[in-house]
């Protein structure tokens, strides 16, 4: 039988989850000891991380268990559960054929590889799937790598099925499962959830109401950025929607990145998403990954792109021509405003700023963290 262990939040010390000492308030934090639970609760070398400040905002996260469990996935009960641990994760993806390998590895980085191999390292093992150019170059046209492997077999290399390989070599029918989509618009489909997705994608059969292919553990970040980009700018801005349509251009700068170049390969399907007419330039901006992929520009199509630049966003805008175009969005996956001493700094740079984060109460509380910064955020 499995034994279940649990990290310690203060010294990270496996230990049984039997054993463990938790929060009874939230419910969200696992200690070794006494001593490592009343550490966490004062936090004296940085009180503004103590647990005394955050345990009714975890409390808040906890309670979102039921909603997630509610996800069209079969194995969304188990993933969702307050006992879910990197055990049951593997089992999971094991019975998939795909635990640690190609791309989910870097998603579930839990193994040695993650500390020997910087994010995007492994980039040329996908090098089929795009040409490169570097962002010192004049703008000419993209320079095909020589590569040994075919286009397909650096699919199969990303996302290990050749099922999932197949599908994701092919483009989906247009036709929207959710004809409701509004225009102006920068979509190509109006994909409400998962099921849409998968219905679309010929990812399962259009009568299924339940998923057990596990594509979306590694495809929420294009389609986390085809929301943003589909539902919630249309709220924030309406108004740079003709804009960007009449510019033909659509310009995205990702910052904070880590882990999303590794698992480059999976942004190609925002190809498929987008209306056709545009041109995609995304910039992935970040300090701590590949020094070989930095200024590297990835052409994942003809017409989408990804610039990568090393280091801090504030930096990067100091970096650029006063004729550089600005971005139509600013996106930070898992940004942690209220973690990072840098956040500040950079926000300020920022003429007008709009973020979501998971709920609205840490936005309140990111907005007391950086409260000398005028910010509109969206609700």
């Amino acid at each position: 039988m499995e034994t279940v262990t649990v990290a310690c939040s203060v010294c990270a010390k496996e230990i049984p989850e039997d054993q463990a000492l938790y929060c009874s308030q939230c419910k969200a934090l696992f200690y070794c000891s006494d001593k490592c639970r009343t550490t966490d609760w004062i936090s004296p070398d940085n009180p503004d991380h103590s647990h005394q400040q955050w345990c009714s905002k975890m409390k808040d996260f906890m309670d979102f268990e039921p909603i997630l469990q509610k996800l069209p996935f079969t194995f969304a009960p188990i993933t969702t559960a307050a006992d879910f641990t990197q055990f049951k994760l593997d089992e999971i993806l094991s019975h998939f054929g795909v635990n640690r390998q190609g791309l989910w590895k870097y998603e579930f980085c839990s193994n040695s590889h993650h500390f020997q191999i910087s994010p995007g390292g492994d980039l040329p093992l996908f090098s089929d799937l795009w040409t490169t150019t570097t962002m010192d170059s004049e703008k000419l046209s993209p320079v095909t790598l020589s590569s040994s492997s075919s286009y397909e077999d650096a699919l199969f290399r990303a996302f290990v099925s050749p099922s999932l390989a197949v599908i994701m070599s092919l483009s989906p029918l247009y036709d929207s499962p959710a004809p409701d989509l509004q225009d102006p618009s920068l979509v190509n489909i109006n994909l409400r959830n998962w099921l849409d997705y998968y219905k679309w994608r010929g990812l399962c059969s259009p009568d299924e109401e339940s998923i057990s292919n596990p594509l979306a553990l590694l495809l929420h970040w294009p389609l986390t950025l085809y929301h943003i980009v589909a539902h919630k700018l249309p709220q924030i801005n309406p108004f740079c929607i003709p804009k960007i349509l009449i510019n033909r251009k659509l310009i995205i700068h990702v910052i904070g990145v880590e882990k999303e170049l590794s698992l480059l390969p999976v942004f190609k399907e925002l190809d498929h998403l987008f209306k056709p007419q545009l041109r995609i330039y995304i910039y992935f901006i970040g300090r701590h990954f590949d020094v070989a992929a930095d200024r590297v520009v990835y052409h994942l199509s003809s017409r989408l792109s990804v610039s990568v630049w090393g280091g801090l966003y504030h930096e990067f805008l100091h970096t650029q021509k006063p004729t550089s175009e600005l971005p139509d969005l600013i996106i930070g996956f898992n940004a942690g405003l209220a973690a990072y001493p840098t956040w500040p700094l950079t926000l300020s740079s920022i003429a007008v700023g709009r973020f979501a984060q998971e709920t609205q109460k840490l936005k309140i509380y990111c907005a007391t963290v950086i409260i000398n910064i005028r910010l509109t955020y969206l609700v």
